[in-house]
């Protein structure tokens, strides 16, 4: 069963398939060299028994769950600053010890933090709420993995981000959070998102 928002085929099957393989890989990628980026993933609506909001297949939980297998202990944290909330890995993961689902969005809360932002949040708003928020939750659960879903539809000519960034402050949002995770020392796979 799917609700993705798009026309299912086995086109739509096949590039899905290959986007949660990238997402693996490059999560693999991340904890051997300290940072990987996948310039697709982060389909971050998809929930176990269906696919919604153009997500077909979750590729962040597939991967977890594939680290899991390999070790069994890994501490990941999504780290999610796409404009909407994850709702299928929070979904999915929501009773893992092990995952901490980061998320800073407008409406909904389901995670292990939600940030709730006030619809068409200015940049400097938003920056300060996310930097305080992840800073915290970071010193919490002090993961050995970071996946952040990157995102760009906070821009403010996104139509459906419901956000107000400039392309600025997306660049300070990436530059911070990038230099804080190489800083201490913490893996991270950056995914495309929304």
């Amino acid at each position: 069963q799917t609700k993705p928002g798009l026309p299912v085929t086995p086109h739509l099957y096949h590039r899905s398939a290959t986007e949660v393989e990238a997402t693996r890989q490059a999560c693999h990628a991340a904890l051997a060299e300290g940072v990987a980026v996948c310039l697709a993933g982060g389909t971050h609506h998809a929930f176990r028994e269906h696919g919604e909001g153009y997500c077909v297949f979750n590729d962040v939980a597939i991967a977890i769950r594939d680290l899991q297998m390999k070790q069994p202990g890994i501490k990941v944290m999504v780290v999610d600053t796409d404009a909407h909330q994850g709702n299928g890995t929070a979904a999915i993961l929501g009773d893992d010890p092990r995952v901490f689902t980061y998320s800073i969005h407008v409406g909904k809360n389901q995670g292990s933090m939600d940030v709730e932002t006030v619809r068409y949040v200015e940049g400097e708003m938003y920056l300060k709420q996310l930097f305080s928020t992840l800073a915290a939750a970071l010193d919490a659960f002090a993961p050995d993995l970071v996946i952040w879903i990157a995102g760009a539809d906070n821009h403010r000519n996104d139509r459906f981000g419901q956000m107000h960034l400039s392309v600025k402050d997306l660049q300070k949002r990436d530059d911070v959070l990038l230099r804080a995770f190489i800083r201490n020392r913490v893996p991270v796979g950056v995914l495309y998102g929304g």
